[in-house]
């Protein structure tokens, strides 16, 4: 089984500007011309704890901005501002069009590789866009120091990366943009997953249990919480944590009790506290 694709529909956050929007991986990729869809209302927050504000990544002026300290040239300049407008209008389509122009002309702005990252990902090109917004990554921080988008980028920079299986390379944003958003479910979730893929089941088991605590967003299917616990079934699993593997079997049931994953480790369970048993006497007898 993949452990990648335990988390069946995997949701990815764009933050653009003040609208968080969720896309779904299992999902056919949006229509040209349509930025991805499906709006997620956010988590109340817990009694006691503030929840985490999403990082926006883009502002009304950063056109007047790119204006003053881009990456300029009359070569691409002219596409610069209608491709701004567009993209913030969710006209897609057009958007891509201009920022293709203008990255092929040269410009390697970082609130235009930004951009042209979130179309190529609309698109389900993920790897283009991972490749982008690793570049934007430093960029961002070098030419616009106090933009928003300077704390939001490792956050779209290790969802890209991740999507293109590019594993290795997006645990390290992923760890930055935790450090922005320490509750984000999503962030947590895909950095546990990466940690137990690496055989960190201690890490990983520390990620998913925050993401649990944090929990899940609202308004999303298929419910991430199941795929959540579907890790923590496995992983304690892994670890001989029968007890907790029962309690996370049991709650992935009370979810879906046809639930394929919690089902079958649940009857497993048995069998390994009998075959654990066996052991530590073989161990006593031989002692």
């Amino acid at each position: 089984m993949s452990v990648k694709f335990l988390i069946v529909g995997l949701f990815v956050v764009l933050a653009v500007g003040s609208l968080t929007v969720w896309s779904f991986a299992a999902s056919p990729a949006p229509m040209m011309g349509a930025a991805p869809a499906v709006e997620a209302k956010k988590p109340p927050a817990k009694p006691g704890k503030e929840a985490s504000e999403p990082v926006s990544a883009t502002t009304p002026a950063d056109y007047k901005l790119y204006a003053k300290l881009g990456d300029r040239n009359a070569k691409w300049d002219e596409f610069i501002a209608p491709a701004f407008t567009s993209f913030d209008q969710g006209q897609f389509a057009t958007a891509g069009i201009l920022l293709k122009k203008a990255y092929e002309l040269g410009c390697r702005d970082p609130l235009v590789l930004f951009r042209l990252g979130i179309y190529y990902e609309s698109t389900g090109e993920f790897d283009q866009a991972a490749t982008l917004f690793d570049e934007a990554v430093e960029g961002v921080v070098k030419r616009y120091p106090g933009h928003p988008l300077a704390k939001a980028m490792p956050k779209h920079a290790g969802r890209a990366l991740y999507k293109a299986d590019r594993m290795d390379e997006a645990l390290p944003h992923l760890k930055k943009a935790l450090a922005v958003e320490p509750d984000d479910f999503m962030l947590l979730l895909m950095a546990g997953q990466i940690e137990r893929i690496q055989g960190n089941l201690t890490e990983a088991r520390g990620y998913f249990e925050r993401a649990l605590a944090a929990g899940p967003p609202q308004g999303v299917t298929p419910d991430p919480k199941l795929a959540l616990l579907r890790e923590l079934i496995i992983l304690t699993y892994e670890l001989k944590d029968w007890d907790a593997c029962r309690r996370y079997a049991d709650s992935a049931l009370k979810i879906d009790p046809r639930d394929k994953v919690a089902n079958e480790y649940r009857k497993d369970l048995s069998r390994a506290r009998q075959r654990q048993k066996e052991l530590e006497i073989i161990k006593k007898l031989v002692e």
